[in-house]
């Protein structure tokens, strides 16, 4: 974009915020790399990949137990804020509110439940992440709405 047009873009959303039509808050976006820009979401054309999925035991603090998490993502075990099951999973009934032990990292990270993750399907239970917290739509609204450290 030009500078003018950069500028004028500039000045409009200057003038909605200072009017409280629009707020600045750290959300998910659509970053384009080659672009070198944010997409909106109907701009995004999702393929869907071959993966594999790596079982992490996740210690319960004070316990010989554990939480097996799946990810495709075993990367971003390092930025983990919390675990989230659905309320509705009886076998993590009684999990809820424990802290869990981060593997490799040792740090404490709390289990928590979520009405947004749905029974008996693969996402049983999901990660919060911390550096990556907003790498999914989910992980952004669990992290919200459960206060955890951004």
């Amino acid at each position: 974009m030009d500078e003018g047009c950069s500028k004028a873009v500039k000045e409009v959303f200057v003038n909605l915020y200072n009017k409280g039509l629009i707020y600045q808050g750290s959300r998910i976006i659509n970053w384009c790399p080659h672009c070198i820009t944010a997409l909106s979401d109907a701009e995004v054309e999702h393929a869907e990949q071959a993966g594999h999925f790596w079982h992490i035991k996740y210690p319960i603090k004070d316990s010989d137990d554990y939480v097996i998490i799946a990810t495709t993502r075993p990367e971003t075990l390092f930025g983990d804020t919390a675990v989230a099951v659905n309320p509705e999973d009886e076998r993590y009934k009684d999990l809820v509110g424990k802290m869990l032990v981060l593997p490799l990292v040792g740090r404490e990270i709390l289990l928590l439940r979520t009405n947004m993750l749905i029974k008996n399907l693969v996402q049983v239970v999901l990660k919060s992440l911390l550096h990556t917290t907003l790498t999914t739509l989910k992980s952004v609204n669990v992290t919200t709405l459960h206060k955890l450290r951004l």
